[in-house]
């Protein structure tokens, strides 16, 4: 996981690989109780209406790149080539760790981690994450 930037604007390139056509961005611990159990899959939307993940499903399986950006704007460039998928929504990131993986990333494992910290992505083929300071974020994904 990448340290806390130390400037108040970061740009990373985040890698994220589905089986499931499905990516999500997340804190475990804003969805700590769906993690490692599949039998809760259907809750991981209800999460992402609360604000506490954000669910990209282009409908391909494969790996995706997610550039975030944070108390920055994008470029005019990435912009004008950009589709917009969501604006102005909150995401909620509670322990300042952010993953971007694969929804079935969150449901493998053993079952849930004893701790939010706990939580471990397997592969780095999986997804990635990085580390930004804790709270709520205004969303804005292209």
């Amino acid at each position: 996981m990448e340290p806390i930037a130390g400037s108040d604007q970061l740009e990373a390139d985040v890698r994220s690989s589905t089986d499931e056509a499905t990516h999500v961005v997340f804190d475990p611990a804003a969805i700590m109780h769906v993690i490692g159990r599949p039998e809760l899959r259907d809750a991981l939307q209800a999460e992402a209406d609360r604000g506490n993940a954000f669910i990209y499903a282009p409908g391909t399986d494969g790996g995706v790149t997610f550039r975030l950006l944070f108390n920055r704007e994008p470029s005019p460039e990435v912009v004008a080539d950009a589709t917009p998928l969501a604006e102005r929504r909150r995401l909620h990131v509670p322990s300042g760790r952010l993953f971007v993986a694969g929804a079935e990333h969150i449901f493998a494992g053993p079952g849930a981690p004893a701790a939010p910290e706990d939580f471990a992505l397997r592969s780095s083929h999986d997804g990635g994450s990085m580390r930004i300071p804790p709270g709520d974020y205004r969303l804005a994904a292209r």
